[in-house]
């Protein structure tokens, strides 16, 4: 914990208010950021900065430093976020597993990741309390806990997820519980992947982007329009992996075949060749057997139609499978190709390739989301 902090991050959250968020999200948007920068970029008077800037240095959120201008003048002072000022923690349920951690405020890892294979689907809500119970301490501002599919915050519920293949409506009340007096923000997993790249990695909020994640068995996409997520009457993504195409496909966890997240995966490659490895080892290794061809076609096609449609200006392809960057360069060439000749020129796509860790960071993104700025609303203050 930093020396300069003089309240508990409880306490910082009912003191901060939206004018000091707005500086808090400016400094940590552009890494390191002046007084006249805030004035010039928020419009706030500068007695008013000067009295902001002090208070959130008092309370250490924000640090000064000085940096040399030239042989006149006095040194000029650029102000960073302070990483160690508070944490929050990343919690990721996902098929099979709990994955739990501490973030700094800068999204990098403070902690130890926590990792625990789950077995029996019923445990799963009990095993994510515990290690989100363990993982908060005296620095912890807020909790984000990403789910993947619909979750019904109001009745507490994961309507339909592939955490709990064949079951329903499954109670949430023991994550809801667990975090005791720290903020919750609950979230579907794609979508913290997104807020997450809004944090660390856009250059622009403006315009659509499509933010699509791959996994084994996984497809996700979150449509962000001027840096918000475009959310339905649940808490959920844009459910792109639920595109269905006339194929057959191992039956997926919403009771139907053929969805595009059952075509990208280990299972539907050796439904048709037994004898190939696991998909990512499959997709590192650059086969091109009719069985990975047919995958990817149906890949490209569902990214195309997607982007089409939203008309995105921005997509990203985001994947925990690492060592495939010759495999998703080609995927996005195919896909350039199918896209809307006008809208293909003027779109930007990029890959974005991040191991196991970036699950407790994405998940840790909708709390520091709501540390700076709001966006990710905490579900209980």
């Amino acid at each position: 914990m930093s020396r300069f902090m003089i309240f508990k991050p409880l306490q910082l959250l009912s003191i901060l208010n939206d004018r000091h968020r707005s500086e808090l999200s400016l400094i940590h948007s552009r890494v390191t950021c002046s007084r006249s920068d805030l004035h010039e970029a928020l419009g706030i008077r500068k007695n008013t900065i000067t009295d902001d800037v002090s208070s959130l240095i008092d309370w250490g959120l924000v640090m000064p430093h000085d940096t040399l201008r030239g042989s006149r003048g006095r040194p000029r002072v650029t102000l960073s976020i302070r990483p160690d000022a508070v944490n929050v923690v990343g919690l990721a349920i996902e098929p099979g597993r709990v994955l739990c951690g501490r973030v700094n405020l800068l999204g990098e890892p403070a902690s130890d990741p926590t990792r625990i294979t789950v077995f029996d689907p019923s445990q799963m809500v009990q095993t994510a309390s515990d290690a989100m119970h363990s993982a908060i301490d005296d620095g912890t501002a807020a909790v984000g806990i990403s789910i993947p599919g619909y979750i019904d915050i109001k009745k507490r519920r994961a309507l339909t997820s592939s955490a709990w293949p064949g079951r329903t409506n499954v109670s949430l009340d023991g994550l809801m519980e667990a975090s005791g007096p720290v903020p919750l923000i609950i979230d579907n997993t794609t979508t913290v992947v997104a807020l997450r790249w809004l944090l660390e990695r856009a250059d622009t909020t403006e315009g659509n982007h499509l933010v699509v994640y791959l996994a084994d068995g996984m497809i996700g996409a979150s449509l962000l329009v001027d840096g918000r997520p475009v959310r339905g009457p649940y808490v959920a993504a844009n459910e792109l992996g639920h595109n269905r195409l006339p194929i057959k496909t191992p039956r997926c966890y919403c009771g139907h075949s053929g969805c595009i997240e059952r075509i990208f995966s280990t299972d539907y490659l050796r439904m048709t060749q037994p004898s190939l490895p696991q998909l990512a080892h499959v997709l590192q290794n650059g086969n091109n057997t009719d069985a990975v061809k047919h995958v990817t076609d149906y890949l490209v096609l569902t990214l195309s139609n997607a982007i089409n449609m939203c008309c995105s200006t921005h997509v990203t392809l985001m994947t925990n499978m690492t060592g495939i960057e010759n495999y998703l360069d080609d995927v996005i060439r195919q896909t350039r190709m199918l896209v809307l000749p006008e809208l293909a020129q003027a779109m930007v796509m990029e890959r974005w390739i991040d191991a196991e860790p970036g699950a407790i960071r994405s998940a840790g993104a909708a709390a520091r989301m709501a540390f700076f700025n709001g966006h990710a609303p905490p579900i209980r203050a």
